[in-house]
């Protein structure tokens, strides 16, 4: 009971998701496994060597809309990556600036791994438990702590979503964002009654809305569709003058 008691328990939390993400990621994880994670792994690296978002994949798109424009093909050329959305390369991105340039080098023998691998991996995993933060942060606010441990606990043992995360496809990040807007949506619904009125709060909530919208459509072009149901909501939800204040606030956000 009393301080103490929750510094255990927070402890016990921590070692439980600790084993379970090494257990899974052991038994499951033997390096990048699809050509996508691949693909995403080289434009990071191509961004950390300063070269933009360029790819030194070959994709027959790319070289008929450069021609179109009158880029003729050459083979020695590395192209601009126009397939996939760069968020989750950007992250990766972010992460392959920390490693150090002998572990590009290394070349390990099996059954040891690749480190740049495990860094891929890693960001996953990081991101995963982020979006079980925000589940259960949500199911509390909307529910009750009980509630919120449920649902951060079938979350945590999907096999589904394990799956997903030690593939590397970068659903975690999209998960994150994801609930991050559902969080920002139920703190507008907390307080439509105390700020009947425009005022600061609505509109750095506004902005953050609007923030989140473009950061999936950075993740997934598809998700960019979650912006105009966001819109959609401020737009029924709101009333008067603010209505357009904040939309308009939303859409440069």
């Amino acid at each position: 009971q009393g301080r103490g008691g929750r510094w255990l328990r927070r402890a016990a939390i921590i070692v439980a998701a600790l084993l379970l993400t090494t257990i899974y990621a052991w038994k499951q994880f033997h390096g990048i496994p699809s050509e996508f994670v691949m693909q995403q792994a080289v434009l990071g690296r191509q961004l950390v060597q300063g070269k933009g978002f360029t790819t030194l994949v070959n994709y027959p798109q790319t070289y008929a809309v450069l021609q179109a424009r009158g880029q003729p093909f050459a083979e020695s050329r590395v192209y601009p990556e126009l397939q996939h959305a760069p968020l989750y390369a950007l992250t990766l991105a972010a992460v392959f600036k920390l490693l150090p340039a002998a572990s590009w080098a290394h070349r390990p023998l099996p059954p040891d791994g690749w480190a740049p691998d495990y860094s891929v991996l890693l960001v996953n995993l990081i991101l995963f438990w982020v979006a079980v933060a925000l589940v259960w942060r949500l199911a509390a606010k909307l529910f009750d702590a009980r509630a919120a441990w449920l649902a951060a606990l079938a979350t945590a043992i999907s096999v589904t979503l394990w799956q997903q995360t030690v593939a590397l496809t970068g659903l975690p990040l999209f998960m994150v964002l994801v609930l991050a807007v559902f969080n920002v949506l139920l703190s507008f619904e907390e307080h439509w009654t105390e700020w009947p009125q425009f005022n600061g709060k609505l509109a750095r909530r506004s902005v953050l809305l609007g923030g989140l919208g473009a950061l999936l459509f950075l993740t997934e072009y598809s998700g960019g569709l979650v912006a105009l149901v966001i819109g959609g909501y401020l737009a029924l939800r709101l009333t008067g003058p603010r209505r357009w204040v904040l939309l308009g606030i939303f859409g440069l956000g």
